[in-house]
């Protein structure tokens, strides 16, 4: 009932806070973006890759830097529990921002529910680790990211 491809919306709220020589620069503001991705139900779990893409505008550090975007690749593993799927997903982000570009993991959990046999909607906590930011040596950063999202399944 999870099998297929799927492309949708999301829109959320970023925190951001700083490490190393970024220590004491936080920020946080909303977030919003796109999705594409693929599911294969094998029974009782289901299985998926996903790409999304977050435009954001979190400035950090009182002006310091800014958060343009991020960008995931995802795998997701998920229990099937009929119109109901929580899942695990991990991969890796690419943020941009006004102080330096970095790839870092994320890791986090999500929840999606079908309101219709096309229709899902549901919500998605994220956290990620970035370091060296524009290769700056200590440079590092945390974000966490809450998502409330609506797809198309086709």
């Amino acid at each position: 009932q999870w099998t297929g491809a799927y492309a949708g919306a999301q829109l959320g709220y970023g925190d951001v806070s700083g490490d190393g020589t970024l220590d004491g620069v936080d920020g946080d503001d909303t977030l919003y973006g796109v999705h594409l991705g693929y599911n294969y139900d094998f029974g009782a779990w289901v299985s998926g890759v996903e790409f999304d893409y977050d435009e954001a505008d979190i400035d950090i550090g009182a002006g310091a830097a800014t958060v343009e975007d991020v960008t995931r690749l995802k795998v997701k593993a998920g229990y099937d529990m009929g119109r109901w799927l929580p899942y695990a997903t991990a991969g890796a982000a690419r943020v941009n921002t006004t102080a330096g570009d970095d790839t870092g993991p994320f890791y986090g959990v999500g929840v999606a529910w079908q309101a219709t046999e096309r229709v899902t909607v549901g919500t998605e906590l994220l956290r990620h680790n970035f370091s060296d930011l524009g290769n700056a040596a200590g440079a590092d950063a945390d974000a966490t990211t809450l998502t409330v999202r609506a797809s198309l399944r086709f």
